[in-house]
């Protein structure tokens, strides 16, 4: 069996609310614990310098609007990103056209927040964890990716980042369900079954640093 075989054998068809709001982020140990206990935080109240649309004061989200443009970023961040899922807010809707102007205030507590996503909001200072209904990691992309020669990144990081997210979340109690939008069809994605996940990745994790290293020799 190939691989892209077994990570169908562990994932399920699931439905996704059209009204779920997305945070992606770069996996570190003692981060994503942080956010699990406090929730997600804005530059300002993490000690970080503003940068980008939602400046010091309000932190991204995007949304799938089921719009297929280029300004659209919701199939690109699935297609690749590991983000949080969240569920009852209510963040701001980004604007395209008047992203030149609004750009002024991105620094600002001003509620007028532009992007060149049309599908980006923003939510002003933290989201409490409690907001927290999933998570969605892009396993059959990233394998399907490891085997494709045209393609030169090393997903081997991601998959253990994924790892250590299930081990993580089950120490702290916050165990919230893992899903996997890279054959996404409408509201219909698949639900990664996180102990088959457990079984088998170390072994995944050791075939695509066997494919990167001849790919990269």
């Amino acid at each position: 069996m190939g691989l892209l075989e077994e990570v169908k054998k562990i994932e399920v068809p699931e439905e996704k609310n059209p009204d779920w709001y997305y945070h992606h982020f770069h996996f570190l140990d003692e981060k994503f614990k942080n956010m699990l206990d406090e929730g997600l935080k804005c530059r300002k109240l993490l000690g970080q310098k503003s940068s980008g649309n939602n400046g010091h004061y309000y932190i991204s989200l995007i949304k799938d609007l089921g719009e297929d443009s280029l300004n659209s970023g919701f199939d690109g961040f699935m297609r690749v990103c590991t983000s949080f899922i969240i569920s009852d807010i209510h963040p701001i809707k980004c604007s395209v056209k008047m992203q030149s102007l609004y750009h002024l205030f991105a620094w600002s507590r001003i509620p007028l927040r532009g992007s060149g996503f049309i599908d980006e909001f923003q939510a002003y200072k933290t989201i409490t964890p409690d907001k927290f209904i999933g998570i969605q990691c892009p396993l059959y992309n990233w394998i399907s990716e490891a085997l494709d020669e045209r393609y030169i990144t090393d997903y081997t990081t991601d998959l253990a980042s994924l790892r250590d997210i299930i081990k993580i979340m089950r120490a702290y109690g916050k165990e919230l369900p893992i899903y996997d939008y890279s054959r996404r069809s409408a509201n219909e994605v698949h639900l990664i079954d996180s102990d088959a996940y457990l079984d088998v990745c170390d072994n995944w994790i050791d075939d695509v640093q066997k494919l990167s290293k001849r790919r990269f020799k």
